[in-house]
């Protein structure tokens, strides 16, 4: 079976901007550590 890591609707503006996302705290931390992890692991990702 084929792996991809699919990270849909991140935006600078919610992190950054008008809209900030508040929970899950470190959300934003989160997201970057599961695409380290998958880039170290040779599992592809896409984000959208």
């Amino acid at each position: 079976m084929k792996r991809c890591l699919l990270i849909i609707n991140v935006q600078n503006e919610y992190f950054s901007g008008k809209l900030p996302v508040s929970y899950p705290s470190n959300s934003f931390s989160n997201i970057l550590r599961a695409m380290d992890e998958a880039y170290a692991h040779g599992v592809p990702g896409v984000v959208i």
